[in-house]
């Protein structure tokens, strides 16, 4: 097998790793916008079908999709979508949950 067809195919293999992988925490954090304590899913932006699409059509513009997709990622609350989290014990998560519950 040719080393720059191995090469490519490690590349797609180490692409799609990174995509996959799960950043797991278990790290508790507050949303702002709705008041839940959770943790928070991770998310990328785009569209994966999009991705599909210009992998197939051309190698160039996929590789950047994904790379911008892959920079892209950002926690967001399981409840509302919201990317406005905070650590759960900071000092604006405890002021925030007091004024809900008041």
């Amino acid at each position: 097998m040719d080393f720059g067809i191995v090469l490519l195919l490690a590349f797609f293999g180490w692409l799609a790793w990174l995509m996959l992988k799960s950043k797991s925490s278990d790290e508790q954090f507050h949303c702002m916008d709705c008041g839940v304590d959770s943790q928070p899913t991770i998310r990328a932006k785009g569209s994966i079908w999009i991705e599909v699409v210009l992998w197939i059509c051309f190698i160039v513009p996929g590789l950047i999709y994904s790379i911008w997709r892959l920079s892209s990622k950002r926690n967001i609350c399981p409840s509302c979508d919201g990317a406005n989290l905070i650590p759960y014990n900071s000092p604006a998560a405890v002021k925030h949950r007091k004024e809900l519950s008041s």
